[in-house]
């Protein structure tokens, strides 16, 4: 019932006019149906958030709705700090969405940004305990929007 929404896809999931919005948009629905939760946190994703100032008053009505569930900031920046060791060298830039997936134990992750995606799948950057995450990259994928579960978020609210 959790996704984490990377922010290359928010206009795609969000905005009607994105040439890329019907292949987005189930996540949108799910989201505002209730049945699934966006996922925030730590000071990485903030900050790219802060840059796409039209999506903070898109965020701040999800979140009184009760659409959101926010993470506590520094256990995912803490995370992204390991996650950043581990992947010095390499070509990855989402340290801080892995160390988010990985600390909310969410299973869901939102992107149209192909180059992320073997980072987003390798286990061996997440805590222990995290699930394998799978990736909603279009309409094809709408079948992993059943069944997440956000009960496990609860302890890090």
């Amino acid at each position: 019932m959790c996704i984490v929404i990377d922010v290359n896809a928010l206009p795609s999931v969000f905005e009607a006019t994105s040439k890329n919005h019907e292949e987005f948009k189930p996540v949108k629905d799910w989201i505002l149906s209730g049945r699934g939760y966006m996922v925030l946190g730590g000071s990485g994703l903030k900050d790219e958030l802060a840059k796409m100032r039209s999506y903070l008053k898109l965020i701040k009505r999800l979140k009184q709705k009760g659409h959101v569930v926010n993470i506590d900031d520094d256990q995912v920046d803490q995370q992204q700090k390991v996650v950043a060791r581990k992947t010095q060298g390499t070509g990855c830039d989402d340290q801080h969405l892995i160390a988010l997936l990985g600390v909310s134990r969410c299973d869901l992750f939102c992107s149209s940004d192909a180059r992320c995606y073997p980072f987003i799948k390798d286990s061996s950057l997440y805590p222990k305990n995290a699930r394998n995450v799978k990736i909603y990259s279009g309409a094809r994928n709408k079948e992993l929007l059943q069944g997440r579960r956000v009960e496990e978020l609860s302890y890090v609210i």
